[in-house]
Formats: structure tokens, sequence, C-alpha cells
């Protein structure tokens, strides 16, 4: 797979900061983010552990009722092209990742990116 990165703006991917007070706020808010998207929504986490939760989180308040997956850089080869191939079929609808997954990565399937806790700069998560 080639991946070319040409620019950074696109008007069909949905940035905005919220300041929430608690995690059940949090996992709510979005749910409901989550739910309006039209296409797939990546979730950004900092670090793995954080991840692996919210992953359980939405899963468990969903009823797995919501087709979602887990990113991140200790994934074998084999789960990456996994997780990439359930992307390219369009059977996935949240991406809960690390910042593993957004270097050099440019997906027309993607309608919104949530960053879930501090990152270092925007550039980070821009897809």
């Amino acid at each position: 797979m080639q991946v070319v990165r040409h620019f950074a703006l696109r008007k069909e991917v949905g940035y905005e900061t919220l300041e929430l007070n608690n995690k059940q706020e949090m996992i709510t808010t979005m749910i409901s983010m989550i739910d309006e998207s039209t296409g797939l929504v990546l979730v950004y986490c900092r670090y793995t552990g954080s991840a692996m939760s919210l992953l359980s989180a939405i899963r468990s308040r969903r009823r797995d009722t919501i087709s979602c997956a887990l990113y991140h850089g200790q994934l074998s080869l084999l789960e990456k092209e996994n997780v990439m191939t359930q992307i390219q079929q369009g059977s996935l609808k949240v991406l809960v990742s690390t910042l593993a997954f957004g270097l050099g990565v440019d997906l027309n399937q993607v309608t919104k990116v949530i960053a879930v806790g501090k990152f270092d700069s925007l550039l980070d998560i821009v897809q």
C-alpha cells in the first residue's frame, strides 16, 4: 500500500475541541459523535492502555453494535494488515488508535477525528 499525503485540510473531516468533566461524560459525548458520523471515525489516544480501555468502554456502552477495532504500534504486522483491510472494505465504523496509525495515513473514509487526552500538537492527529 502506498500512502501519499499532499494536503492536510479536508473539508469532510470534522475537528472540534471539547472540555469534558469526567470519563462518563466523555464516553457519552463520543458515542453521540460516532452515531452522527457517516463515515469512519478515528479516535486517537496517546497511550495503548488508554486506547484499549476506551475501545472496551465503547463496546460495553453500545453492546457491540458498532463495528470497531484497535490499532497501536505493538500489533503484529498481520494484525495491522487486518485492520487496514477492514477499513478498505468499509466494515469499520470506529478505529481507536494511538498515533502509530496516524503517521502518514490519509484515508477518504475518515469523516471525524476525536482526540482523547492531550497531544503535543494538532498536527499529531490531522488527517
